[in-house]
């Protein structure tokens, strides 16, 4: 199964020089917040409405499996990676540029 984590160039390069990624929600709520595809377009427009550009993380969950918990919150069941994420559970990167109607093309981006 895949799952994805929405980040910026910014901390996707820090990420790179770390070798796992660590993103401010580790330290300050303890887990990193991911999603599955259905819950993408949901997730960008509740967190990412001021960006135009944004790369997701293709997960593979078991390679995270030691650190994968799911949360059932208010919008829906998602998955949260209590504990860094290592570069090597990532199997691939999409970046999505936000079209000039604000929509995010998700349509268009191999998310599987």
């Amino acid at each position: 199964m895949i799952l994805y984590h929405v980040t910026d160039a910014a901390a996707w390069r820090r990420a790179l020089e770390l070798g796992v990624v660590a993103p401010p929600s580790l330290a300050s709520e303890g887990f990193i917040h991911c999603c599955m595809k259905g819950q993408l377009e949901g997730g960008l427009a509740r967190h990412f409405d001021h960006e135009e550009e944004v790369i997701l993380l293709h997960i593979v969950s078991k390679r995270v499996k030691k650190i994968l918990k799911w949360a059932d919150v208010t919008y829906g069941y998602f998955p949260h990676l209590h504990g860094r994420l290592p570069i090597e559970a990532i199997s691939d990167l999409s970046i999505v540029r936000r079209r000039a109607d604000r929509s995010w093309p998700l349509d268009e981006q191999k998310l599987d």
